[in-house]
C-alpha cells in the first residue's frame, strides 16, 4: 500500500498493530483451532500441530518436480511446519505418500531404533507379541532377545521386532 504522509502510514501502522494484537489475543484462548499455512507458521509454535496431505505432487508440489532447489526449498518448508509443535504432531498422507513422508518415516524408525538401542528392557520386562500375547523377557544380548511366552520360549531379532510392531515393551 502506498501513503501519501507520514501520518497516513503511522495510522495504518497502529491499525496493523492492534489488529495483529486481536489475532495474537484470540490466539491465546484456548477454547479455539488456529488454522496457518506452512508459509505463515515460521516463528510461531503450538501445543499440538497437524500437518495434512504430506502426498505425493502435494508435498513436494508436482511444480517443483523439476527444480532441485525447488524440492529443497519445499523440504525446507515442510521442515519449517514439523518443528512448530510443541507437545504433539500428527502428519497426515492421503493417496500415494509423498517422498517426503516415505524419508520422514525412515527417520523416525532410525530415531526410535537408536533409542531402543540405549533403552534395552531388561530381564523379568513384560513383553507382548501380537500372536503369541504376553511373555516375560527372559534374556537379552545385544542383537536379539528371548522371551518366555505361555506356549513356550522365542527368540526375535532385536530391534526388528520392536520396529515392526509385532512386540511391544508393557508398561505396568
Amino acid at each position: 500500500m502506498k501513503y501519501d504522509t507520514i501520518k497516513e502510514w503511522r495510522e495504518a501502522a497502529v491499525k496493523d498493530i492492534k489488529r495483529i494484537e486481536e489475532v495474537n489475543r484470540k490466539r491465546n484462548n484456548k477454547g479455539g483451532v488456529f488454522v496457518r499455512t506452512m508459509h505463515r507458521s515460521k516463528g510461531c509454535e503450538w501445543e499440538h500441530v497437524f500437518v495434512t496431505d504430506v502426498s505425493q505432487n502435494i508435498m513436494p508440489h508436482v511444480n517443483s518436480l523439476n527444480s532441485a532447489a525447488a524440492i529443497e526449498e519445499e523440504r525446507r518448508l515442510l521442515y519449517v511446519a514439523l518443528t512448530r509443535a510443541m507437545d504433539d504432531l500428527e502428519v497426515y498422507s492421503y493417496g500415494i505418500e509423498s517422498p517426503f513422508m516415505i524419508e520422514l518415516n525412515d527417520k523416525m524408525q532410525q530415531k526410535k531404533a537408536e533409542k531402543m538401542l540405549n533403552e534395552k528392557p531388561a530381564p523379568g520386562t513384560v513383553m507382548r507379541h501380537e500372536t503369541y500375547g504376553f511373555g516375560i523377557l527372559t534374556k537379552y544380548e545385544k542383537y536379539y532377545m528371548v522371551i518366555a511366552f505361555k506356549d513356550g520360549t522365542k527368540t526375535f531379532l532385536f530391534p526388528d521386532a520392536l520396529l515392526k510392531g509385532a512386540l511391544s515393551v508393557q508398561k505396568l
